[in-house]
């Protein structure tokens, strides 16, 4: 769908690594910098440059992209706010952010330094960015977990554990993603089968049948929770009761995990997958579709997926590919 004009300018020479969706003609990527990624050989973000690379289908050919460049950030997440006025949010795994639509875009506080009445940590780390309820959440390491309820205004709702210098213990007081039915009814999960649920004003740890290490999580629109564990195993239920339904047998667990068209749809660098009741199993989607596996975000009515092959999404009737990242840079460098 993009020009090849709008993909140089854009996404070429990147490697897509996040996505958001601001509304059903709006989305956003965080990306980082292909070459400079090869170079440092993926050990030291900080050393490769940053993107956020917007798309705006409603706009007339030729402008619908625009890139933001970063420099100094650790691995980038976006999402996105609707309130209280409409913008993506990017964010580094140090809390650094940028935000941008409504006439607005600039650099903001530090999360660690914009916290609300002064409430929250001193060091803020970011696994995590996710858009919940018009907001952007985000969720890390030691039960790091907060929404940004204006600009430079964060909102922290963590989990604050008890500090340890043990090396096991901390790598358990994580959060490596979040989800929830409601802001008083919120799902967190990462470390060893440690899942955590939030009212509204304390998280109680809940009882879960594996000391599998857990990467997502989905509040699903049917009631139940859905976790995904290491290998691509995936656990569903909710409160205290839990059921494997997929032994997994993947290379790696699932990235991302989200709602849509009543079911389940997960990713990761390595496909997409459909959970409809207790099956697993890769749906029926184009070729051009599957080849953008690797993150993936719900918002307005649409499903994006995006990754290392390129982006493509589902506006509720039927899939559209807005590129693959091979055959665009193929046509960048032989014209």
């Amino acid at each position: 769908m993009l020009t090849t004009d709008e993909f140089r300018r854009c996404f070429y020479g990147c490697i897509i690594t996040d996505c958001a969706v601001r509304t059903k003609d709006y989305f956003i990527f965080s990306a980082r910098n292909e070459k400079e990624s090869a170079e440092n050989d993926l050990t030291s973000e900080d050393d490769v440059t940053k993107y956020g690379c917007k798309v705006f289908l409603d706009e007339p050919e030729g402008k619908r992209v625009g890139r933001v460049v970063v420099s100094g950030w650790g691995r980038a997440y976006c999402a996105a706010n609707t309130t209280p006025f409409s913008q993506f949010v990017c964010v580094s795994a140090e809390g650094f952010v940028h935000a941008a639509g409504s006439g607005k875009t600039r650099d903001e506080k530090r999360i660690s330094d914009s916290w609300v009445n002064g409430k929250g940590p001193e060091i803020f780390r970011v696994f995590r960015a996710k858009t919940l309820f018009g907001l952007t959440y985000v969720c890390g390491p030691r039960g790091n977990a907060a929404r940004r309820i204006a600009p430079d205004k964060w909102e922290y709702i963590g989990n604050p554990f008890p500090y340890s210098m043990d090396v096991e213990t901390v790598s358990n007081q994580r959060f490596m993603d979040i989800d929830a039915f409601s802001e008083d009814d919120m799902y967190a999960v990462g470390g060893e089968g440690m899942v955590w649920h939030y009212d509204g004003k304390l998280w109680r740890q809940v009882a879960f049948p594996t000391n599998m290490f857990l990467e997502s999580v989905c509040c699903g629109a049917d009631g139940e929770v859905y976790i995904g564990a290491q290998s691509g195993t995936v656990f569903k239920g909710r409160g205290d009761r839990w059921k494997k339904i997929s032994q997994g047998g993947l290379a790696t667990p699932f990235r991302d995990m989200v709602w849509f068209q009543d079911k389940v749809w997960a990713t990761s660098d390595y496909g997409i997958w459909a959970i409809s009741g207790e099956r697993v199993e890769k749906p029926l989607i184009p070729a051009e579709v599957a080849a953008c596996s690797g993150s993936m975000a719900v918002g307005d009515g649409v499903l994006l997926v995006a990754g290392e092959g390129g982006a493509a999404f589902h506006n509720g009737t039927l899939w559209q590919s807005l590129f693959l990242q091979y055959e665009m840079t193929q046509a960048v460098e032989s014209s």
